[in-house]
């Protein structure tokens, strides 16, 4: 399974960066560890970065359907999410929803993004909303709340191509 094994050690041992590294444990954890992964998404052959990797972190989200972007509908592979996408994108912003974290996943690779980056980003911002510094009026009307997973694929979008919120330097 690669890296994703470790959202449930993080988990269990109350290491898991949840809201913006607020708390260390996330009661729904188990809707985007390495066991709903397995169930979910294959890939055929371990990919590791070389040949003698054990832990080939490199999986693939078969058959995902994208809600958004050039395609849409269309049937894709991803790569990933692994342990650190899950995190950022997923336990960072309170999001147990492995269809909008792996969508995201999908965005920043299309548009080149880490996702480390992107999903740290994301929790800051909905930090920033939490306490007031960010408003919808700043953020064209869309809701930053801890846990919605319907801003994670805008926001990778905006920020790829600075817009909006996404182009504040």
């Amino acid at each position: 399974v690669g890296t994703a094994h470790l959202m449930e050690i993080m988990n269990d041992y109350d290491l898991l960066p949840v809201h913006n590294f607020k708390y260390g444990a996330h009661d729904d954890a188990d809707k985007i560890d390495s066991h709903h992964l397995k169930e979910r998404f294959t890939q055929n052959m371990p990919d590791g970065c070389w040949l003698g990797c054990h832990m080939s972190c490199c999986k693939m989200a078969e058959d995902f359907k994208p809600r958004t972007g050039p395609y849409a509908g269309q049937v894709v592979d991803v790569e990933g999410p692994e342990y650190e996408t899950t995190n950022t994108l997923g336990a960072q912003c309170d999001v147990a929803d492995m269809n909008a974290i792996t969508m995201a996943n999908y965005l920043c690779n299309e548009y080149g993004l880490d996702t480390i980056s992107a999903g740290s980003t994301i929790a800051f911002a909905m930090e920033c909303y939490e306490n007031g510094i960010l408003t919808k009026k700043d953020l064209a009307d869309m809701d930053l709340s801890w846990g919605n997973p319907d801003v994670l694929p805008e926001l990778v979008r905006m920020i790829s191509l600075r817009e909006g919120i996404g182009d504040i330097s």
